[in-house]
């Protein structure tokens, strides 16, 4: 049986508020490339992002708000704080005491009944009906019937940039009107994540502490991760549930990813122009710490150049 608790703050997470030249670095008998890391980011880019052709770059808004439901409240404050400190270090606004959530952690020991549970009791929460707003229908199936141990869903809202007003009908209702124009290089429409519901399934996380799964939370909860990608070949957080070793949390190549994607103007009306925005702001970031720090690259080489 469902908590109530869970369905109160699926309640008050409402729909609309808007507040809310190549360098070689020669490490044993092994040769990285600064292109090859080029490439490989560019890869990481276009795996995180969903098939769905409806859907644009979507992120966060200003400020975050994180609601942490069924863990003791030590543990429930460990992860709030940390993904807060996470929003803030891209530079997102945590949101105060008492703040309305839009980023929803639910802990269970049954993640397939929660999940299942709350779409059918709640469905217009995970699908308010208008256009590019969620995923499929076959992704919110692997959410409510998928075996993960951690899963996720977002709805993100086109959002007039001019009056910060929904540009999405949703059923019911008339067409919104979106001010200015609009080219092929340039468009008047962000997309906002309204909400985030992540789901916790304690019985496959016993092997992880607070901060892995509250970075874990960050990475899928500031960016909509496609929950079918394969990342097992990026140093990166979203390799921890498939058992690396060698990643204790949010990696530099998550925080440089996350970065871009909230530095970027995202203001471009195609998908793979935005990453391609977000790519170059990368390729600078990166540039700019080769020049401040070339002997500390020589001496750490690939590990100092993609993890943390």
């Amino acid at each position: 049986m469902l908590k109530s608790s869970v369905l109160t703050a699926l309640a008050a997470m409402t729909l609309g508020g808007q507040s809310t030249a190549q360098e070689v670095t020669q490490v044993d008998d092994v040769v990285v490339s600064a292109r090859s890391q080029d490439e490989l980011m560019r890869d990481f880019i276009e795996d995180i992002a969903p098939p769905e052709r409806s859907l644009q770059t979507a992120r966060f808004y200003r400020e975050v708000c994180v609601g942490v439901i069924n863990l003791n409240p030590a543990a429930a404050q460990a992860i709030a704080d940390r993904v807060s400190q996470n929003a803030l270090d891209v530079g997102l606004e945590p949101g105060q005491p008492g703040c309305r959530p839009n980023i929803l952690v639910v802990a269970t020991n049954d993640g397939n009944a929660l999940a299942k549970g709350l779409v059918e009791r709640k469905r217009r929460f995970f699908d308010p009906g208008g256009s590019g707003m969620t995923r499929s229908n076959q992704a919110l199936n692997r959410f409510t019937d998928g075996s993960q141990a951690i899963r996720w869903w977002h709805v993100a809202t086109p959002v007039d940039a001019r009056t910060g007003q929904r540009a999405a009908r949703l059923p019911g209702e008339q067409a919104p009107i979106v001010t200015g124009g609009a080219s092929r290089l340039r468009t008047e429409l962000r997309h906002d994540i309204d909400r985030v519901m992540v789901v916790l399934d304690l019985s496959k996380l016993e092997d992880l502490n607070f901060t892995q799964v509250a970075d874990y939370v960050s990475m899928v909860s500031f960016a909509q991760v496609d929950d079918a990608a394969d990342f097992s070949g990026y140093p990166s957080v979203l390799t921890l549930l498939a058992g690396n070793p060698e990643v204790r949390g949010l990696t530099e190549w998550d925080r440089e990813y996350l970065t871009s994607l909230y530095s970027a103007r995202l203001n471009q009306p195609i998908r793979l122009q935005q990453q391609n925005e977000m790519m170059s702001l990368i390729r600078q970031a990166r540039d700019k710490a080769h020049v401040r720090e070339p002997s500390d690259r020589a001496r750490h080489g690939l590990k100092a150049a993609v993890s943390s």
